[in-house]
């Protein structure tokens, strides 16, 4: 919503809107002249049939919502987020969108990173933010959006990209859309519209591809690199589509590899938010099994002489059952877990399925509670001193609220 925000502001529209608390996405929004009503979503926050009006919502928002029920009361026509990036995205010549289960806010990130710094100046609408932006999203001079595409509700159906990107595929948010089926569907969907289709890796299902050719989709080969790093696949295959999509708009690949040098990264992935002699502390996105086996594979690689301890948060009652057997076996690698009460967004069905989740990983992990000072206190006493540590902070909701008092007690036992 952020990000939709930012860049009907930067058009010129009047923007209003509500949120439950202030954070740094409210207090950005007010900055730049938007009304922000925090505390509590009412009927009064939608304005008077005085001047035209458009309401845009998330899919966090219920159909019951006193704000979504007032507007269709006064017939103000009313666009979920996804639905409403795809009317912006037609005011473009070209878009370059992103989608994936995995690894989309990056590469989105990444390939916006490029064309800004060879003087493109796109439009953007990320995900996430690259570490050091104020902004995740803008119009830039109106000619070229490179766009996060979301699977989650299927709203990358909205875009019809100029280069549709998939990254991967795979069994994430199937419950939210009615199946693996209606996933996979929804995926084919989104390369049929795209004028040119990318394919970010091979991790597709059976046939997938293959039906793709024989409908006549036009493929955008990608480039084959040497960069002389050593990558594992993901990261190759990420790398070789931002340079992919860069060579589309007449950028060398040599060109590309040098800006993405000092390209900052994103924030919340394999962020280092703490480091002593003996500990260091790492924060990552991670909340599905998949990602979860790529951070710990390639931590323990990395840090392979230090004992890795995990705090880690559900993200959504569903993905925790659906995957459940799979979060299991992820987070048994590490060497001990502490596991945070899920993290519901929109879903609160009092289950308590954190519970399930210790006592199947059994005696090397404990339930945290979120209360989180005490979390952080009981986290640092845990690790110790003498004792070469790696803590991982995994998750995709507000874990990261626990790292302001958690560096607060790791910095005096660890100097």
């Amino acid at each position: 919503m952020l990000g939709l925000a930012l860049m009907v502001l930067e058009k010129g529209a009047i923007v209003s809107g509500s949120d439950i608390e202030e954070s740094k996405n409210t207090k950005l929004l007010k900055s730049l002249g938007a009304r922000v009503v925090i505390g509590k979503h009412e009927a009064l926050n939608i304005p008077s049939q005085n001047e035209p009006c458009i309401i845009i919502y998330s899919s966090a928002v219920k159909l019951d919502n006193p704000e979504l029920l007032r507007a269709r009361e006064l017939n103000y026509i009313c666009y979920k987020r996804g639905e409403f990036l795809g009317i912006l995205a037609k005011s473009f010549e070209t878009v370059i969108s992103v989608a994936g289960s995995h690894g989309k806010t990056t590469v989105t990130s990444m390939i916006t990173y490029v064309l800004l710094k060879a003087g493109l100046k796109p439009g953007y609408y990320i995900g996430g933010f690259p570490r050091g932006w104020e902004k995740n999203a803008s119009c830039g001079n109106g000619k070229t959006l490179v766009a996060e595409a979301d699977e989650s509700d299927l709203s990358l159906n909205f875009l019809c990209p100029t280069v549709g990107i998939a990254l991967n595929l795979d069994n994430d948010h199937a419950w939210n859309v009615g199946g693996l089926d209606k996933l996979h569907e929804g995926f084919k969907k989104y390369v049929f519209d795209s004028r040119i289709f990318l394919n970010g890796s091979e991790n597709f299902p059976e046939g997938f591809l293959e039906e793709l050719k024989t409908n006549g989709i036009e493929f955008l080969e990608r480039e084959n690199m040497q960069t002389g790093e050593s990558l594992n696949s993901a990261e190759y295959n990420n790398l070789s589509t931002v340079v992919t999509v860069a060579g589309y708009f007449g950028i060398t690949s040599q060109r590309t590899l040098d800006i993405l040098k000092t390209f900052p990264g994103v924030e919340r992935r394999m962020s280092r938010i703490f480091d002593s002699e003996t500990l260091i502390v790492l924060e990552d996105y991670a909340h599905h099994p998949s990602e979860i086996n790529a951070v710990i594979s390639q931590v323990k690689t990395k840090y392979s002489d230090r004992k890795l301890i995990v705090l880690f948060q559900p993200h959504r009652e569903k993905r925790l059952q659906f995957c459940f057997e799979a979060f299991v076996k992820e987070l048994s690698k590490a060497d001990f877990v502490f596991i945070l009460p899920v993290f519901g967004a929109w879903e609160n069905t009092g289950k308590k399925l954190e519970e399930e989740l210790k006592k199947a990983i059994g005696s090397k992990s404990r339930n945290i509670s979120y209360d989180w000072n005490n979390s952080a206190f009981e986290l640092s006493s845990f690790i110790k001193p003498e004792e070469k540590t790696l803590l991982m902070l995994l998750g995709a909701g507000d874990i990261n609220q626990i790292i302001k008092p958690l560096v607060e007690n790791l910095s005096w036992r660890f100097k």
